[in-house]
């Protein structure tokens, strides 16, 4: 990468995130909503099927 972010900023963010109780606050915000899950998309969407993906 050329900015060398996973190096530079993104302790810095973690930190951050840490200090103001991000994870919490987002569970907090949901409490007593329906659940949902995300299906992310298959591996290869735009190439040809293959046996992985069976």
């Amino acid at each position: 990468m050329k900015a060398n972010l996973p190096y530079t900023r993104e302790p810095e963010i973690l930190k951050f995130w840490e200090e103001i109780n991000l994870y919490q606050e987002l569970r907090n915000s949901r409490k007593g909503e329906e659940k949902f899950v995300l299906h992310d998309g298959p591996h290869y969407a735009n190439g040809n099927i293959h046996i992985e993906l069976l």
